[in-house]
C-alpha cells in the first residue's frame, strides 16, 4: 500500500506513519479499506494534518520550486492515479487558482481541504 501512497503524496509520511494510518483505517480488519473506512479516515486524517505536512505535500506538487503550484504541476501529480479525469481536476482547481493559473500555499491548503472531505 505504501508504494501507491508514496506515488501520490511523496515523502509526506514515513512508511511507519502510512502503515499506521492504513491499519487504523481498516476498522473491520478485513485487510482492505472499503469506501466508508476510507471516507472516515480521510476526514479524520485531514483534521489532524499539520501545517508542516501540508507544506511538504505542497512541495511535492511544486515541481519547479517557485513557491506556486501550476495547473500543469497538479495534473502531473494526479496523472499517477487511475480513473481520474483531467477535466474533473481542472474543474476542482479552477475556483482556487489565481489569475496566473497557479496556487499559493494557502490556496493549495484550501483545495486539499475540499479534496479530502
Amino acid at each position: 500500500m505504501y508504494k501507491g501512497y508514496k506515488k501520490v503524496f511523496g515523502d509526506a509520511f514515513s512508511p511507519e506513519e502510512a502503515d499506521e494510518l492504513f491499519r487504523k483505517a481498516d476498522t473491520d480488519e478485513s485487510g482492505a479499506i472499503d469506501y466508508s473506512e476510507w471516507a472516515t479516515v480521510t476526514y479524520s486524517h485531514w483534521n489532524l494534518v499539520s501545517s508542516q505536512k501540508l507544506e511538504e505535500a505542497f512541495n511535492v506538487f511544486d515541481k519547479d520550486g517557485d513557491a506556486k503550484v501550476s495547473q500543469d504541476e497538479i495534473r502531473q501529480v494526479f496523472s499517477v492515479l487511475q480513473n481520474v479525469d483531467p477535466a474533473q481536476i481542472d474543474q476542482m482547481i479552477r475556483d482556487e487558482m489565481d489569475e496566473n493559473r497557479e496556487l499559493t500555499l494557502g490556496q493549495f491548503k484550501q483545495l486539499m481541504s475540499k479534496l479530502l472531505i
